[in-house]
């Protein structure tokens, strides 16, 4: 068997750093962003209070119902490759958060030949290779400062983005990226996808969060959908765009 992802075994059996349920929360600072165009889908108990329980169960429950389907296209992924090579090194550890099916990791170490992690809060994680079951609202210890490149187009699952954002920029070390996938998909806002943001107000929230969290946005990658080209995808939204985001130290 390959070495190729001895690295990425190591972390199967780490320990995580988890957040207590007392510390999980949907409140996010928007700053001067208006509240209006950010659509946070709550998950509330019978006292109102937020549910991570209820939250879980949706998105496993969703997993499994599409868990033959993806709207990972490997072309897209071969371009964002090619970006990566000429703009990150090294270029050695990348980390896919919320995968389902495990293609993002497939795709990127065959076109980067970086060793790739995939997560997915679903239990089905471990049934794909090289991906485990994770929340990514959580960091190992181990993960700080590590990779080199962390990409995700889940991020509108997450019930918390600001806190999302803040754990992937701790595992990145300075002078990686992390690139996060726009589409039309991702500006409405449902259980399962319990945020609903559109690209103008995302790049305000990233850019007012860089602030504190010391990364800017250094480009944003529009790739057009080629419908008459066969995809390696299932289902497809429009105007897709890649935000690339820079970790200064």
């Amino acid at each position: 068997m390959s070495n190729i992802f001895k690295s990425i075994k190591d972390f199967l059996h780490l320990q995580k750093e988890d957040i207590s349920d007392s510390q999980k929360t949907q409140n996010m600072d928007l700053g001067n962003i208006d509240k209006e165009s950010v659509h946070i889908f709550e998950y509330k108990d019978k006292n109102g209070n937020f549910d991570y329980s209820k939250y879980r169960d949706i998105q496993i429950t969703a997993n499994k119902k599409k868990i033959d389907k993806s709207s990972i296209d490997e072309r897209d992924l071969q371009i964002l490759s090619c970006w990566l090579r000429e703009h990150v090194s090294p270029l050695s550890h990348g980390l896919c958060h919320g995968t389902r099916r495990g293609l993002e990791q497939t795709f990127f170490h065959k076109y980067t030949g970086a060793d790739v992690l995939g997560t997915d809060i679903s239990p089905t994680a471990v049934q794909f290779p090289n991906t485990i079951q994770h929340d990514f609202h959580e960091i190992k210890e181990e993960w700080l400062n590590h990779f080199d490149f962390i990409f995700s187009n889940s991020y509108d699952h997450s019930y918390n983005f600001e806190l999302c954002i803040s754990q992937w920029m701790k595992c990145i070390r300075p002078g990686g990226v992390c690139v996060l996938e726009h589409s039309d998909g991702h500006v409405q806002m449902k259980a399962t996808d319990p945020l609903g943001i559109d690209r103008e107000t995302l790049i305000k929230l990233l850019t007012y969060w860089g602030e504190k969290n010391n990364f800017f946005i250094e480009e944003q990658l529009f790739i057009p959908l080629e419908k008459e080209k066969i995809t390696t995808a299932d289902f497809r939204f429009d105007n897709f765009y890649y935000i690339i985001l820079r970790k200064i130290r």
